[in-house]
């Protein structure tokens, strides 16, 4: 789950123990190749402003991921939906599956 607390406040830029975790999920992702990342807008009704910058911070992770050597074909960004194993919370969130 990436909160406001992800990133550099109101701003794209990963915290740094975000950019880490993004690290890590590239390894990961590097290791075992039928890994998909799920990049998962929450499903909420915020304002306009916060969509956007939401759906700009999933574009970063995706373009983060793409640069350091993961698969386009394996990173998906989406809304969260019910039949995704998720907690539904008003947050950002990246699943992995095979």
């Amino acid at each position: 789950e990436l909160s406001d607390r992800s990133f550099v406040t109101g701003s794209t830029v990963p915290s740094p123990i975000t950019a880490k975790r993004i690290d890590q999920v590239v390894d990961l992702a590097k290791a075992s190749p039928a890994l998909m990342v799920h990049i998962l807008l929450p499903p909420h009704l915020a304002s306009a402003s916060v969509r956007q910058l939401d759906e700009q911070r999933a574009l970063g992770l995706r373009n983060a991921l793409l640069s350091d050597g993961v698969s386009a074909a394996n990173v998906t960004i989406g809304v969260d939906q019910q039949d995704l194993p998720t907690t539904r919370t008003a947050q950002m969130a990246v699943l992995l599956s095979k």
